[in-house]
């Protein structure tokens, strides 16, 4: 009651209210098997003990990885928003563990697909995801195509999911120059994943940084890495996110602190670009071609 009084005291004195806009992380890998959809289910949850509302937007859904993982069985689709007219709110699931899901079906083709008709449609309702999320967390296809770095870069910033292997290292940074070559001060976060104790992964992020830096001209973040444990195994047979199942596990508490420290970055480092705007260029562009 307190917030909407202030808002309607800043419009009678003609202060601009400006409405708060949900974060959007685009989250890929360069190749399958990197635990990408795991991490995603997890960082959101995680994010969610910290007071976050938060919604997965799964571009990946033909893989049913997160769905399984959060017990969902999503009858709709983005598509339908289009196909049948619902409302953005009519095909958001709800999980068990309170997450909310989104399944986009057709991937990214969808978006590139929009006449503007149906755009305008799709921004008042993405208006809607601003007002009930703080974050929205795109689900990306691993091995990223054109198309697909084109869509990342819309979103405020990247997180790329590796592990210590010269194969994903090397895809990460391709992965990488891609997006810098679409928009060159492009957020972006590297996160390792299934490390060994035994190897310092901090080394490792720090040559690829170096990597990226001598070539490619610009900085990339460290996030962190998560742990190789058997709890994560356990739990993805056992179809429940390993920081609900395991909260105690390694891998719970090394990605309890990695989110704790992102959502205490500085502003600073995120770029205030409208996402709206961003898709646009992405659609117009996919029209062009």
């Amino acid at each position: 009651m307190h917030d909407q009084a202030e808002q309607l005291r800043l419009r009678m004195t003609g202060t601009q209210v400006v409405e708060p806009k949900a974060r959007t992380i685009a989250i890929a890998s360069g190749i399958e098997g990197e635990g990408k959809s795991t991490f995603v289910v997890n960082f959101a949850i995680k994010l969610m003990e910290q007071n976050q509302r938060v919604l997965i937007f799964d571009l990946d859904a033909g893989k049913g990885k997160i769905d399984r993982l959060l017990e969902v069985h999503p009858s709709r689709s983005l598509v339908h928003l289009f196909t049948e007219g619902k409302t953005i709110h009519d095909i958001i699931e709800q999980a068990p563990s309170s997450l909310s899901y989104l399944a986009a079906g057709a991937g990214v083709e969808v978006f590139s697909k929009l006449d503007e008709c149906k755009f305008q449609y799709f921004q008042s309702q993405f208006e809607e995801l601003n007002r009930s999320f703080d974050y929205i967390l795109f689900n990306m296809r691993s091995n990223v195509e054109e198309n697909c770095s084109e869509f990342m870069t819309a979103a405020h910033e990247a997180i790329l999911v590796t592990t210590l292997s010269p194969a994903s290292i090397t895809s990460a940074y391709g992965l990488v120059k891609r997006l810098l070559t679409k928009e060159k001060e492009f957020p972006i976060s590297i996160l390792h994943n299934r490390f060994s104790l035994e190897k310092n992964s901090e080394d490792t992020s720090f040559r690829l940084q170096e990597v990226i830096h001598r070539h490619l001209k610009t900085q990339v973040q460290y996030l962190g890495a998560i742990p190789e444990d058997r709890a994560v195994i356990q739990s993805i047979i056992q179809k429940t996110p390993y920081t609900i199942q395991f909260p105690e596990a390694q891998a719970s508490k090394s990605i309890g602190n990695i989110v704790y420290n992102y959502i205490n970055l500085s502003e600073d480092k995120l770029h205030h670009h409208e996402f709206l705007l961003r898709l646009r260029r992405f659609i117009s562009e996919g029209a062009r071609r």
